[in-house]
């Protein structure tokens, strides 16, 4: 049996017959990243929980700064988890995080990676960016920079360096060590940010949670695998990605294509200070 147009029309119907022969029964598979009329659309593939949209269509908040620390579900927006954050005290951000010019706050906090990682996907109004070795945002925040626009973000993280054979090294330096104790920390939940640089994909934005406890070099290999990344002697100049906070932090929620809101994990339980999320989530 075969799958069969009922038109040639968008939103033919389709059902199964047997060969005829009809250009009906032939069909073309692409690969898309650039979104049609819809602002954003929500996959599970390859163990991976993703939300792809425009970078345009992101904004950076602090939930203790807009209302108070929660989990993403009970804050009513579409989006993931940001920064690592400290668990005790204050509860600092320790990522860069800026939105429209501003660090997120409350205070300073957004304008440093401080400990965990060393690089940030940053959106300039017009074309996306990935930057290593980024330990602070206040050079780009200077008088005249793209990045005091309104509708502008930068956000830090743990570089990954996607398609390069030799991204450990690169990954091991990143930071004064911590980034190697995730590494070698085991099995959890991970979220990433995967920001398209170039051809179709420019200007998109993946925001993604593993469905399953992974390690770092698995989540890395699920982000690649779903890509269909391979790596080689350099960097992939399409796509580039941040780990982002994980473990219990690791939170998501997105619309699918009915329009029904998709909370993963069901049963969230943490309050997290960052996070990024969708300014249209339909």
């Amino acid at each position: 049996m075969y799958l069969t147009a009922d038109g040639t029309a968008n939103g033919a119907d389709v059902y199964w017959a047997a060969a005829s022969g009809s250009t009906k029964q032939v069909w073309a598979c692409t690969k898309v990243d650039s979104l049609g009329p819809q602002n954003q659309t929500y996959e599970v593939s390859n163990g991976l929980h993703v939300i792809t949209t425009r970078a345009s269509n992101i904004r950076l908040l602090n939930q203790r700064v807009v209302s108070k620390q929660q989990t993403l579900k009970a804050s009513g927006y579409c989006g993931v988890n940001g920064a690592w954050f400290n668990m005790n005290g204050d509860q600092a951000i320790l990522h860069i995080a800026v939105q429209d010019g501003k660090c997120v706050g409350p205070g300073t906090q957004g304008t440093a990676n401080e400990d965990v990682g060393s690089c940030i996907i940053a959106w300039d109004g017009s074309a996306a960016h990935f930057y290593s070795g980024a330990l602070n945002a206040t050079p780009m925040l200077s008088q005249g920079s793209a990045y005091l626009k309104v509708g502008t973000w930068i956000q830090g993280g743990i570089g990954l360096w996607l398609g390069y054979s030799d991204w450990l090294s690169m990954y091991r330096v990143q930071d004064s060590g911590a980034s190697m104790a995730y590494y070698n920390g085991g099995s959890a939940r991970r979220t990433g940010l995967i920001v398209g640089l170039s051809g179709q994909s420019a200007g998109t934005v993946k925001l993604v949670v593993s469905a399953n406890a992974l390690t770092v070099n698995g989540f890395r290999a699920a982000i690649q695998a779903y890509l269909g990344i391979t790596d080689g002697p350099q960097m992939n100049g399409v796509y580039q990605a941040l780990m982002l906070d994980g473990g219990g932090s690791s939170e998501m929620v997105a619309k699918n294509a009915l329009g029904q809101t998709v909370v993963f994990p069901a049963n969230q339980e943490r309050g997290i200070p960052e996070i990024i999320t969708l300014k249209n989530p339909n």
